[in-house]
């Protein structure tokens, strides 16, 4: 607003002096104001207090991409009327300068909030403020900056599972077993998370690891028999998500064992009678080169095994004291050793009660 300085009207012409009644004033037209030294006098535009920042923006949350981060708006004072302030969120490689625009600059708190995505990994990103007066005077007002924006770890859930069908993670593999996997789950990470797979061999069980076919999209298989005994077999998974971030998870190692065979089982006796109260021993003899354990049980009858334990070479059954002749007890064994490609054989002896 401008100011003027006080002024007197004195000797205007053309004004009926006195003025008779009913008689007015002729119109005056002021085209300028004169200085007491004739320079023309201009207005003095009323003081305004330069435009500033009161406080800088801040910018909080965490530096991780897929985070939310949240701003707060800058004051000012001052400057020519009107004032606009204007907000927008940026992002620098170093955070020291070369600030540039993730949004558009806009006069309203609606982009306070800000969720980093893959585009601000390794980079810094802050809520940016300036204001523009009437005048055109700019103030910048931007206040601190997050980053570097990280990647969020990738993490392993469940671990990979090597698997012969029947056991999961075991010791020993065996040249008669195919064996596969259940991959690894992934947590964590940024978007999408894809696997891959692949099937190792470390040749004697020492030394590196070596692929035996690359990373592929489907679950793979393998024939033990194109190792030898001695070296050692695991499967891998691994997880990338979309910014590139990858981890690996590795299956226990199995070594490739001797393969055995139980062959034919045999029971002494193989048939024999009892009286009710009669007690029976049983042996086992097998033809193959396996080292099993043998487990024995009543597959039906009057009879009981009353040896310490149901397990070894040797067992002791008896008759029971209510069996009836003509009752017949079988008394089973089963002969278990997962490095014998006959695993789970058996045979059965039986009792005729007399």
């Amino acid at each position: 607003m401008s100011y003027l300085k006080q002024v007197a009207l004195v000797n205007v012409e053309g004004l009926f002096s006195p003025a008779p009644a009913a008689s007015y004033a002729k119109k005056v037209e002021i085209v300028q104001f004169l200085n007491p030294d004739g320079t023309v006098w201009t207005p003095v535009p009323a003081p305004v207090e330069p435009l500033k920042v009161v406080t800088k923006t801040t910018t909080t949350g965490e530096a991780v991409v897929g985070k939310k981060l949240t701003g707060t708006l800058a004051t000012y004072e001052g400057g020519a009327e009107p004032v606009q302030e204007l907000y927008q969120w940026q992002r620098s490689d170093t955070g020291d300068g070369g600030w540039s625009g993730i949004t558009n600059w806009a006069d309203t708190e609606t982009n306070s909030s800000y969720t980093t995505v893959a585009a601000d990994k390794n980079k810094y990103v802050r809520f940016a403020s300036k204001a523009i007066d009437a005048d055109d005077v700019t103030a910048y007002g931007s206040g601190n900056n997050v980053g570097p924006i990280t990647a969020p770890p990738l993490i392993i859930s469940d671990p990979t599972i090597l698997t012969n069908g029947i056991f999961s993670n075991p010791p020993n593999v065996y040249a008669f077993e195919t064996i596969s996997m259940h991959g690894a789950v992934f947590a964590g990470g940024y978007g999408t998370i894809s696997e891959k797979y692949r099937v190792q061999e470390q040749p004697g069980g020492v030394g590196d690891w070596v692929d035996l076919a690359g990373w592929q999209l489907g679950i793979p298989t393998y024939d033990v028999s194109q190792s030898a005994p001695g070296d050692k077999l695991r499967f891998s998974t691994q997880g990338k998500d979309s910014l590139g971030t990858q981890k690996t998870s590795n299956s226990p190692a199995s070594t490739v064992g001797v393969a055995t065979e139980i062959g034919t089982v045999t029971i002494a006796p193989p048939n024999t009678a009892g009286s009710p109260g009669s007690i029976i021993t049983y042996d086992v003899l097998i033809s193959g080169d396996a080292n099993p354990m043998y487990i024995w049980s009543i597959r039906s009858g009057p009879g009981a095994i009353i040896s310490p334990s149901n397990i070894g070479e040797e067992i002791e059954v008896r008759v029971n004291a209510d069996a009836t002749p003509g009752d017949s007890i079988q008394v089973q064994v089963t002969c278990t050793d997962p490095s014998a490609s006959d695993n789970g054989v058996g045979a059965v002896a039986t009792i005729v009660v007399n």
